[in-house]
């Protein structure tokens, strides 16, 4: 069995994963690649990361057309420990590293209709992100068909993840705001 287990999480029970430890949820034929959507989670991953490659967290879309969601450790393409966001040829990399050993609040909203690097926007802790990379690129149309959480044993991460959501819309900043503090008054 290569699924995560069951660990405390920030809020309650959350799942902790291993390099090659994956969770596939297939999802309704009315999730699109291109339309508006937005990812919010709760994540947890050690001070010490790989050293090449990525640490995919997520992955929502299909064979070969997905964005993919990972911890950045390629210093050419942004802060490394980063929250990487990308999708058919250009990414977005945030400017914090979340690799502390913290829990931190992520979050990403694509616009939707338009390129990569000016319709997603990225959050840490409820606070838009600084962009230290990115570059153009398009999602290709089509239906999204599954959402995989972690990655094989060369790709996948070390760490929790914890209240994960997915909206079929692009979510404001209030309402990023508002998740990123839920739970914790």
């Amino acid at each position: 069995d290569r699924s995560p287990r069951r660990a405390a999480g920030r809020i309650g029970g959350g799942l902790v994963f291993q390099p090659g430890e994956t969770l596939d949820v297939p999802l309704s034929r009315h999730f699109r690649l291109d339309e508006a959507h937005t990812f919010s989670f709760w994540l947890k991953l050690p001070a010490k990361v790989g050293q090449s490659g990525e640490e995919r967290i997520l992955e929502y879309g299909r064979e070969g057309l997905a964005w993919r969601v990972s911890c950045n450790l390629d210093p050419s393409r942004g802060v490394r420990g980063a929250l990487r966001v990308e999708c058919g040829g250009g990414f977005v990399t945030g400017g914090t590293d979340l690799a502390d050993g913290n829990w931190h609040h992520v979050a990403y909203r694509y616009l939707g209709s338009g390129g990569i690097s000016s319709n997603l926007h990225l959050f840490v802790d409820g606070k838009p992100e600084t962009i230290s990379a990115s570059a153009p690129g398009e999602p290709s149309e089509g239906r999204v068909g599954n959402l995989r959480l972690g990655g094989s044993d060369r790709e996948g991460f070390q760490g929790w993840i914890d209240h994960l959501g997915l909206y079929r819309e692009a979510a404001d900043t209030p309402s990023l705001q508002a998740l990123a503090n839920w739970g914790l008054e």
